[in-house]
């Protein structure tokens, strides 16, 4: 081979070599991808602003003020979680620590959350004990037949309900479909079925804020005042005038055994519910088993439904059931009556 043609050789191998390889520019983030980049920072942003609102309500006035109580009630404590927890996911943080900290706080949350709303605290029923089943029936949306047939399998000896509006206001309805009960419609959406005697009753209201009734009964030998509740449930009233009556009420009939049970549309964590705790004791939280909120029934973040009862009254058991025939889960509860 001849001198010319190494050179060439080699000078073809040195260019390819030596020449650059072309840089390939990455290609540009598909629309879609830019869309659910743009979805995401939204919802951080949206989600640690809310967590932020609702961890300072919680803290500190909660719903005392009307203005502020639609916030409180909308942002309770296990959404604040589900919140804090999604913000801290997506965040970006410079600094460690501060990821780190605001973990910390929502795991404190959560802490709180799960100690008061799952709890295992029901006791061996007495064979004189009675029973009562409070449930907002929505309206019966879900059919009052069938949840009447509901009603029959639970065995309740008191059935205090409200919201059963419109259809449910017909007594024959009610004795067809549980039969072996005497029934009462108390007006105001509100509907007694009892095995038991019924001495005495009383119709009261807080004008535009709650109606209830005053009931006086007598189930398995045991004589007690029951009233049967239902708060408006606009959220941007003020719960203070619902329960200053309902105090004014309690302290009536604080030398009897007295239950009361109703639709509170105010959560267990509210300001004014400390009040009545001072002065009755919940079932829930002293003999109850299962998860505390109530409502929405699929995935329930607040506890509206409540049952109360004063120094007269013992709790055995309380549970919350499941239906899909509400939006509101039933309170069944088990109790005792003193002189």
């Amino acid at each position: 081979m001849s001198r010319q043609s190494l050179t060439k050789i080699r000078a073809s191998q040195e260019s390819r070599v030596t020449e650059p390889k072309p840089v390939q520019e990455p290609s540009p983030p598909s629309l879609v991808t830019r869309c659910c980049r743009s979805l995401r920072s939204i919802s951080v942003v949206l989600a640690t602003g809310f967590w932020l609102v609702g961890t300072v309500l919680w803290l500190t006035v909660r719903d005392r003020f009307p203005v502020l109580a639609p916030v409180s009630y909308g942002l309770p404590l296990p959404v604040q979680v589900a919140f804090g927890f999604w913000a801290i996911v997506f965040v970006q943080f410079e600094r460690r620590k501060l990821r780190i900290a605001w973990l910390v706080v929502v795991l404190l949350q959560t802490g709180c959350w799960l100690s008061s709303a799952v709890v295992f605290r029901a006791e061996e029923t007495p064979q004189e004990a009675a029973t009562l089943l409070f449930w907002n029936v929505c309206r019966g949306y879900g059919d009052f037949e069938k949840i009447g047939a509901e009603i029959l399998a639970l065995d309740a000896d008191v059935v205090a309900l409200v919201e059963a509006t419109n259809a449910g206001q017909n007594e024959a309805l009610w004795r067809k479909a549980c039969p072996g009960y005497e029934i009462t419609r108390l007006g105001s959406g509100m509907v007694l079925m009892l095995r038991g005697e019924r001495l005495n009753w009383e119709f009261g209201a807080v004008p535009g804020e709650c109606r209830y009734q005053i009931l006086d009964l007598k189930v398995k030998g045991q004589r007690v005042t029951l009233i049967i509740l239902d708060v408006k449930s606009d959220p941007r009233f003020s719960r203070k005038p619902a329960f200053d009556g309902l105090e004014e009420v309690v302290t009536r009939f604080s030398d009897r055994p007295l239950i009361i049970a109703g639709d509170f549309n105010t959560p267990l964590d509210s300001i004014y519910v400390a009040r009545l705790r001072q002065r009755m004791q919940n079932a829930f939280e002293a003999r109850g088993s299962g998860l505390l909120d109530t409502w929405p029934v699929v995935l329930p973040v607040l506890s509206l439904d409540q049952v109360w009862g004063n120094d007269h009254v013992r709790w055995h058991r309380c549970e919350h059931g499941w239906s899909l025939r509400s939006d509101h889960r039933p309170v069944l509860a088990t109790f005792s009556t003193s002189p």
